[in-house]
């Protein structure tokens, strides 16, 4: 079957880009740094936003983060699909000033991702950069690590069989 074989090919593509990654991340000494999960829509990296990677209310990447998507860019621009970024804030109830929600902060840190990418090598053309505010918890609010770890951003290397612009 087409599609079996379809789907077979992209697990072997993001498995594939999941151990240059990870490599290139274990060089650098930031081994354990982000998450990986092979989905539907293809390779998700997660980045915990936490202090070390963006300060709090801030769409400045730090050193840490910086160093974080150095290593993955290599492995990304050796690759020529699609890339999504999606930022999320986690629920707490506090003020995101300057931005004026949750909404334009996740946005921001996923194009400061972005932008970062894009000046690393990786074509413009296959960068994209989503917003999801605290719509799309990874734990729920009860949770004590949704503080954390619901602040995140995901970089994901989009499967082919994926059509641009849905999840």
């Amino acid at each position: 079957t087409d599609q079996a074989e379809q789907a077979a090919e992209e697990q072997a593509r993001a498995e594939a880009v999941e151990e240059a990654v990870s490599r290139s991340l274990s060089k650098s000494g930031l081994a354990g740094a982000v998450r990986f999960a092979v989905t539907k829509r293809g390779l998700v990296i997660t980045v915990v936003t936490n202090a070390l990677v963006f300060p709090g209310n801030s769409a400045d990447l730090l050193a840490r983060g910086q160093q974080i998507l150095a290593a993955i860019a290599p492995p990304l621009a050796a690759d020529t699909r699609a890339i999504e970024v999606d930022g999320y804030t986690n629920q707490q109830k506090v003020s995101t000033a300057p931005y004026p929600s949750g909404w334009e902060l996740s946005s921001a840190r996923a194009s400061a991702v972005v932008r970062y990418l894009a000046g690393h090598h990786i074509a413009k053309s296959r960068l994209s950069a989503v917003g999801y505010s605290d719509q799309r918890p990874l734990y729920p609010p009860s949770d004590p690590r949704s503080v954390t770890l619901n602040r995140r951003v995901e970089i994901v290397v989009l499967s082919q069989s994926v059509p641009k612009g849905t999840s």
